[in-house]
């Protein structure tokens, strides 16, 4: 009696564990159809943008790098009413940039999808940063692991509604007081993603 009373209440685990699994990949597959229709930009026009963006960056040879990181600070200091953006989109452009604008801190670079470039983790950067003992500072975290080359940042490109012009970061860092960046406005002319404006640059 109690041998089937165990078979039973093992048969009935299991039934309702693979129900349980049925459902959770269902959901699953649900949230990524979800996540899916709601995709503003493809990765591919995201990518066009980014691979036209590196290519161009140019900097002294003894400090030329071929690593990259997303912006982190991007959403932070992104400012729209310093850009002006309502002389330069219309309304219909600003609500799509802003709806993009959202998706920044989620924005992972794909190493896949870049040409000659070296994705560095934000995480391992963050980890440099975040040195319990105190010891080192982020640089020298860095260039041991690294060496002294620097690394890119690149930010989420923000498209306008027709996905012809775009607002994207960019910056070079190589130390403390050792950086450059901008943020510019790339126009796709004649099918060719070209700068037509510098909204903000620094120097550090």
């Amino acid at each position: 009696m109690k041998l089937k009373l165990y078979i039973l209440i093992t048969i009935s685990f299991l039934i309702f564990s693979c129900k349980k699994t049925e459902t959770v990949e269902k959901n699953k597959t649900v949230e990524n159809n979800l996540i899916h229709k709601k995709q503003l930009v493809s990765e591919k026009e995201i990518y066009e943008v980014i691979n036209v963006v590196l290519g161009s960056l140019k900097h002294d040879e003894l400090i030329k790098t071929n690593y990259v990181t997303e912006d982190v600070l991007m959403k932070f200091n992104f400012k729209e009413k310093d850009y002006k953006l309502d002389t330069l989109f219309s309304k219909k452009d600003i609500q799509f940039i802003r709806k993009q604008l959202i998706e920044v801190d989620n924005f992972r670079l794909n190493q896949n999808l870049l040409i000659s470039k070296v994705v560095i983790p934000r995480d391992t950067l963050s980890k440099f940063q975040n040195n319990k003992s105190r010891k080192h500072s982020f640089w020298d975290n860095y260039t041991k692991k690294y060496g002294n080359k620097g690394f890119y940042t690149m930010g989420l490109p923000l498209f306008s509604l027709d996905k012809k012009t775009v607002i994207i970061t960019s910056g070079f860092h190589c130390g403390g007081l050792c950086g450059v960046g901008t943020t510019e406005i790339y126009k796709k002319v004649n099918g060719k993603w070209t700068s037509i404006s510098t909204l903000e640059s620094w120097v550090s």
